[in-house]
């Protein structure tokens, strides 16, 4: 009769050899992969905790939104797709535009073993050019490909930001009703979150709350509109706002004030609503995550302040 150890040992066995290692890598992969495995168990018995104390506090709050989209997954397998109508993460109904599909077939059809190799840390500097492009056009931004980091989603871009400005004991603030991942990328690095709450008639940011909320230790702000999960989208009023309490806040402490105008949604508005055009203009210390996964595809762009 097999043990559990034994199974275990030769499905590890099934699935190196199905890669068809040389059989010198295959030895060291199976005895590094078998170290692990007597360590994990090691682990156990004595009751070690592998996992860090962040890590261990992190898996004991996790996300309502993932919750109910692991929950309606599971009520699709069950009744249907077509039977459940499932409003909790935001993926694309609309299929990819044309002119994607197309550039992606070319790309296929063309591809070299270059394609996929490494490429600069910021991006391809051809799309870079690009995208600096596009933003001059359309906001009248002097960008450059120097000033655009390509990244793979806004939420690698927020936490690339953060971990190159923030200190531990940092503060960051936002500014509720914002998105629940926030406190996740603060968290990461050693700060703290400082939730500003909304004015409870129209749910635009409470401006004289905002004024209270900066202190000594803010390093960032971050503004999102069109808002998650509100869909609100500030007037260039709230923006001006904005602007003049992070301008008073660095004269009172003596210290920059940092901007992170995060805009996943800046295209997807109706109704002839206009997202302010002047947040890359309140400050001359402003980073923007643009991203093109909402409407489009899951790759983000990050714009640094010049």
């Amino acid at each position: 009769m097999f043990k559990a150890r034994d199974v275990s040992s030769l499905a590890l066995d099934a699935a190196l050899h199905a890669f068809e290692f040389h059989p010198h890598t295959l030895h060291r992969l199976r005895k590094m992969a078998r170290s692990f495995c007597v360590a994990r168990a090691f682990a156990r018995r004595k009751k070690i905790m592998l996992l860090s104390r962040f890590m261990s506090r992190r898996l004991g709050t996790s996300s309502a939104i993932r919750q109910a989209f692991e929950k309606a997954e599971q009520l699709k397998d069950r009744y249907g797709a077509d039977n459940v109508f499932d409003f909790s993460i935001g993926n694309p109904t609309a299929p990819c535009p044309a002119g994607v599909r197309a550039a992606l077939a070319e790309t296929e059809r063309a591809s070299t073993p270059a394609l996929h190799g490494y490429m600069d840390s910021a991006g391809y500097v051809e799309v870079r050019t690009a995208i600096a492009g596009s933003l001059a056009r359309r906001f009248g931004t002097p960008y450059t490909a120097d000033d655009i980091i390509m990244t793979t989603g806004a939420a690698c871009a927020i936490n690339t930001l953060m971990q190159t400005v923030l200190n531990p004991d940092d503060e960051v603030i936002t500014l509720l009703p914002s998105y629940p991942a926030y406190r996740v990328f603060v968290e990461n690095w050693g700060a703290h979150l400082v939730e500003v709450p909304f004015d409870g008639e129209t749910m635009l940011p409470d401006l004289a709350a905002l004024e209270r909320a900066l202190s000594p230790r803010t390093k960032l702000v971050v503004v999102n509109t069109p808002n998650n999960p509100s869909g609100l989208v500030y007037p260039p009023a709230a923006a001006d706002g904005i602007a003049a309490a992070l301008a008073r806040a660095e004269r009172a402490f003596g210290h920059p004030v940092l901007l992170l105008s995060d805009e996943p949604y800046r295209d997807l508005v109706y109704d002839g609503a206009q997202t302010p055009g002047g947040l890359p203009c309140m400050t001359t210390r402003w980073w923007c995550t643009r991203s093109a996964s909402p409407p489009l595809l899951p790759a983000s762009a990050l714009a640094m302040p010049r």
